[in-house]
């Protein structure tokens, strides 16, 4: 599990890594391998809530990181590779969740297609076990059918016909219904992307709003110093006019 959720770090290893992205400049992402493949639905579900946990815990550093960035003197480069190093690890863990969810969007599809064929089977079998059972019609029905039945005609047979319809029907439909697991999954697997475009959108704008507020106040800050530092200094000198 390590080596697929690989983000969640010591805050020194990470103030560390800061520290240098801030004097290397501008930070630069690998690309991020696709998540091993999913084989059973408890293994999606247990990558679904470790990918929350890791995803909490990444959420978590990044919000130590920006108090470490504040303190640095390069603030701007500092929380660059901070953002980065979060975003690369949310992108990896909605990679993740975006594989497990398909898996068990697939399983359900799957197992509902199953349910509806043994069904269709079963009641073709039922058919055909009622057909080849024995009865015993009353002399007027017996008459009557007789009458009516054609040359040739047998329940039975009709009964076994239909299941072989049925059967053959269900082999014919194998084609239509893995066709619409795989549109689900493509419609799901674009919703899913297109969400999470928005999401990280949303994410960024709200970023760069609170990194120019901080700006505007730390040069707000700055400009209140730089303007009593002269007023000392003026004082300072209107003092030591005085004393000459």
């Amino acid at each position: 599990m390590a080596d697929r959720f690989p983000f969640s770090r010591p805050l020194a290893a990470l103030t560390l890594a800061l520290g240098l992205a801030a004097c290397a400049g501008p930070p630069r992402s690998a690309p991020t391998p696709p998540p091993p493949p999913t084989t059973s639905d408890a293994e999606a579900q247990r990558h679904l809530d470790d990918a929350a946990r890791e995803r909490a815990a990444v959420e978590a550093t990044y919000a130590r990181a920006e108090q470490f960035c504040y303190a640095r003197f390069f603030v701007t480069k500092c929380l660059d590779a901070a953002k980065e190093q979060r975003r690369v690890a949310l992108v990896r863990l909605r990679d993740i969740e975006v594989e497990a969810e398909l898996f068990q969007r697939r399983a359900k599809l799957a197992e509902r297609e199953r349910a509806n064929a043994e069904a269709e089977k079963a009641a073709a079998i039922e058919d055909a076990r009622r057909a080849a059972e024995p009865h015993q019609p009353s002399p007027e029905a017996a008459n009557a059918a007789a009458r009516k039945k054609p040359a040739g005609t047998d329940r039975a047979a009709a009964g076994a016909a239909r299941l072989k319809q049925a059967e053959a029907r269900q082999q014919a439909d194998a084609p239509r219904r893995a066709a619409n697991v795989a549109a689900t999954e493509k419609r799901r697997a674009e919703s899913l992307e297109r969400q999470r475009e928005i999401e990280e959108k949303k994410k960024e704008k709200q970023e760069k709003l609170l990194e120019k507020q901080q700006q505007e106040q730390q040069e707000k800050l700055r400009k209140e110093k730089l303007l009593k530092e002269k007023q000392q200094k003026d004082g300072q000198g209107a003092a030591s006019t005085a004393a000459k």
